[in-house]
């Protein structure tokens, strides 16, 4: 049987060698991998034995090849190969694995199965406009190319609680180098952790509104004509006094710092929008990702009879004139429904939407498939079952002067 150009006898097995496949530079691969490469120098003898090896059948040290060679009809790089080949113009592959596939690489013939050309070509652009997913990750229209600014720490403090402002501000100092990067993990926002794109102060002061969800902290969003800013307020004194108790747990004030933190992030995002993200959101996340929303539930449950607990969930889209633990407990429990129903991609979905200036509704047929009213419906049957788990029978006697539905929302 007659030997091929290279000195390869066919009848041995195995396609025959080329002549001629070295690349000088990375342009020579992408030019390769694109179908649109001349050729590179000469074969010597090493490329030859290791062509031989390369080619050599699956379970068979010599003899008849059973796959087709590179430069048989209907050869193909292995998908692999493929990707690893493109990968090394973009500088996606290590040194030493450049090596291996070059040397893999310069051996294969001039021509390149067709089908691999397009899809190389596809993921070439793609990389190349890589800013342009920023979209799709969570930030608004426009944000992409923004600039982070860390949060600013300040030193000041004028309160009456010297010694445990010190303690305090240490702690805030350990929970801001983790709550940034653990939140927008949880809450699929990755752009997070580098600081905000707007401005945030954290301070430290004695007092906090009537109206919050943790004694800790609390937010105080600004806009004028500065531009839109934040402050994180740490309450001193709530800090001072609380630890003192018989009943103070620890974990309180870490849990009080992440739910500033998401109300810190999910302003820092709609900013700029026509609207603010509903009540219900805005809050049933921050509680959600806190770890106070299953306590939030217990201690509202715990003070309804059995037979009132239906009553203690609403329509989400109609909030009550203050917020209070049931609103808290009601939003916490919409939002763990999402996840629960949908999973993690679901969940870190319907943030990203909302956020990216979508409808709630539209979100939640998006990443549910389900319409508002059904969503809705569902869950007043997943809250009315959480707060059933913890609501007492009519007969405790702690309900003997219980009068009437309205005692709901007024102790709640």
């Amino acid at each position: 049987m007659a030997a091929g150009p290279s000195g390869n006898a066919g009848g041995r097995g195995g396609p025959e060698r080329p002549d001629r496949f070295r690349y000088r530079s990375r342009a020579d691969l992408l030019a390769h991998d694109l179908g649109l490469w001349d050729g590179g120098r000469q074969q010597g003898p090493q490329d030859r034995r290791v062509w031989d090896r390369l080619n050599r059948p699956r379970g068979h040290s010599r003899g008849g090849s059973v796959n087709r060679g590179f430069d048989e009809p209907g050869a193909q790089l292995r998908p692999r190969a493929g990707l690893r080949l493109l990968a090394i113009p973009l500088g996606l592959l290590d040194r030493p694995g450049r090596r291996r596939l070059r040397r893999r690489v310069a051996l294969q013939p001039l021509h390149l199965d067709h089908r691999l050309i397009l899809p190389s070509i596809v993921l070439f652009l793609a990389l190349l406009a890589g800013p342009a997913w920023a979209d799709e990750a969570g930030l608004p229209t426009g944000q992409a190319d923004a600039t982070f600014q860390a949060p600013t720490l300040q030193e000041k403090y004028s309160g009456g609680f010297k010694d445990d402002y010190l303690e305090e501000r240490g702690r805030v100092r350990t929970f801001l180098n983790l709550a940034e990067q653990n939140i927008s993990t949880q809450l699929g926002l990755l752009q997070y952790g580098r600081g905000f794109y707007h401005p945030v102060v954290i301070r430290f002061d004695d007092g906090i509104p009537a109206i919050s969800e943790n004694p800790f902290f609390y937010v105080e969003p600004t806009s004028d004509s500065k531009g839109f800013r934040q402050a994180l307020v740490a309450n001193v004194e709530a800090f001072a006094r609380r630890r003192r108790e018989s009943s103070w747990k620890d974990p309180a004030l870490r849990n009080g710092f992440y739910y500033a933190m998401v109300e810190l992030m999910l302003n820092d995002l709609t900013a700029g929008h026509d609207g603010n993200l509903p009540v219900w959101v805005r809050e049933g996340l921050a509680v959600y990702v806190s770890g106070d929303g299953d306590s939030f539930v217990d201690e509202v449950a715990e003070r309804v009879p059995r037979s009132k607990v239906a009553r203690l969930v609403g329509e989400l889209n109609r909030p009550a004139q203050f917020l209070s633990q049931r609103e808290w407990a009601r939003y916490y429990l919409a939002i763990k429904y999402i996840f629960d129903t949908g999973g993690v991609n679901a969940f870190q979905g319907f943030v990203r939407n909302v956020v990216g200036e979508k409808s709630a509704a539209d979100a939640i047929l998006d990443t549910l498939s389900q319409e508002w009213p059904t969503f809705e419906k569902n869950i007043k049957d997943y809250s009315t079952k959480a707060f059933l788990s913890f609501t007492p029978d009519d007969d405790d006697p702690k309900f003997k002067n219980w009068r009437d539905d309205s005692e709901i929302s007024e102790t709640h």
